[in-house]
């Protein structure tokens, strides 16, 4: 059941894109095919480039750590009692 709940995070993130697509593409002054190909090309990219950076710091992250390695999930490294934690939950 955990590893379903985990999982339907990225399903709906993955739908959220999809139905975004069209409004993009009717924004274009000339929406051409070769336009909305390019369009959703760089968006994709960007975003991969964006995860992969927060990927490579957050595992970078493990060099800072007293045991040198980093959990599953990255913020139950933190105390509890850490400002940046805090705003970081916050701001989800």
């Amino acid at each position: 059941l955990s590893s379903l709940l985990s999982a339907v995070p990225i399903y709906v993130s993955c739908y959220i894109c999809h139905y975004n697509v069209p409004p993009v593409c009717n924004e274009l002054t000339k929406p051409t095919v070769t336009r909305k190909h390019t369009t959703v090309r760089y968006t994709v990219w960007s975003a991969t480039a964006f995860y992969l950076l927060v990927g490579f710091a957050g595992s970078m992250y493990g060099n800072c750590t007293p045991t040198g390695k980093v959990q599953g999930n990255v913020l139950l490294d933190f105390d509890e009692d850490d400002p940046l934690l805090l705003l970081g939950r916050t701001a989800l």
